[in-house]
């Protein structure tokens, strides 16, 4: 039985590396060609560009949560690990996500990773994870939408909140690591 569930894990965690893996060829792909040239009337040419990123992360948290940072690529934010000890405890990254080309752009597709729970001693902690949450909106509370345009030139500030949410048991002499947390957002061209 517990071979099965060990069996099992893996399987997931190769689906998760497969999809995360084909989430980034797709990122990669898109913004290989970051130079376009587009030809304005017949005797001027303006060279546009095609730059879509996230800039300034900060992290906040509340209670004894602690948080190791993880790692940001063009707009896409991974391996955030977090531990949640109290009920109440919160994490809170904030961010730019900037269109320093010339070109508009429009969201086609965001995630967020599932969360994975474990206790410090590595064993599966997903009967707490089920009282941890996360929103993902803009700074101003506004949600997030496909669709959603960032002008040339424009700026939007992002938050992402995971809590523990307050009303749940006390972790009695145990934390709760949540490993891998990260968002992705895709754009492509308006």
């Amino acid at each position: 039985m517990k071979e099965k569930k060990k069996d099992k894990k893996y399987w997931l965690l190769f689906v998760l590396f497969i999809v995360l893996g084909s989430l980034m060829f797709v990122t990669v792909s898109y913004t290989v060609g970051t130079t376009v040239l587009k030809i304005v009337g017949f005797n001027t040419t303006q060279v546009v560009s095609w730059d879509v990123r996230i800039n300034n992360v900060s992290t906040s948290t509340v209670g004894r949560t602690r948080v190791k940072e993880g790692k940001v690529s063009d707009t896409i934010i991974k391996d955030f690990d977090v531990e949640f000890s109290v009920p109440g405890d919160t994490f809170t990254m904030t961010f730019d996500i900037v269109n320093k080309g010339t070109l508009n752009a429009k969201l086609e597709h965001f995630s967020i990773d599932k969360l994975n729970c474990t206790y410090k001693d590595c064993s599966d902690a997903s009967d707490y994870c089920k009282n941890i949450y996360y929103v993902v909106e803009y700074a101003n509370g506004n949600s997030i939408e496909l669709g959603d345009i960032l002008d040339a030139g424009q700026n939007r500030k992002v938050k992402v909140t995971l809590k523990y949410h307050a009303d749940s048991l006390p972790l009695w002499d145990d934390i709760v690591h949540i490993d891998g947390v990260g968002v992705s957002f895709i754009y492509g061209q308006k």
